[in-house]
């Protein structure tokens, strides 16, 4: 294995998935693009055409989301970073298993893999009232 190619494959991964988490972590949400919208709506004046279709865009958009508040979901996210855990974990027993010796030691950082992937799992996998960005709304 080269482990050029493969220490590069892992920053790229380890980059890619920070950029996916700053933008889900510094958006808004919906509601946020509607209150922008309506503050930008009270700064047109009272005959601009783009008045009006503001305020239909921003009508619309507060219907759908009231729409979609009481759908259950899934995190897919979430779902798949407890898969990779899970496997992880799984890789690193039957390493340890069939390895023996110094290799058993390896069940220590495989029971932390195994732990959070069930949690993860468990937060994640199971449908539930989530706010935009996929997080379970406890009411």
């Amino acid at each position: 294995m080269n482990w050029d190619i493969a220490s590069r494959a892992f920053i790229a991964i380890v980059g890619l998935i920070g950029v996916i988490w700053q933008v889900r972590r510094t958006h808004g949400g919906t509601w946020k693009t509607i209150k922008d919208e309506l503050e930008v709506y009270a700064l047109l004046p009272d005959d601009s055409k783009a008045k009006k279709a503001l305020l239909e865009r921003a009508e619309a958009a507060i219907a759908r989301q009231i729409a979609e508040e009481g759908e259950l979901k899934r995190e897919p996210v979430g779902i798949i970073l407890a898969t990779i855990f899970l496997l992880i974990s799984a890789g690193m027993i039957l390493t340890a298993f069939n390895s023996g010796g110094w290799w058993w030691i390896s069940l220590l950082p495989a029971s932390f893999f195994l732990l959070f992937g069930i949690a993860g799992l468990q937060q994640d996998a199971i449908p539930r009232k989530r706010d935009e960005k996929g997080r379970p709304i406890e009411r």
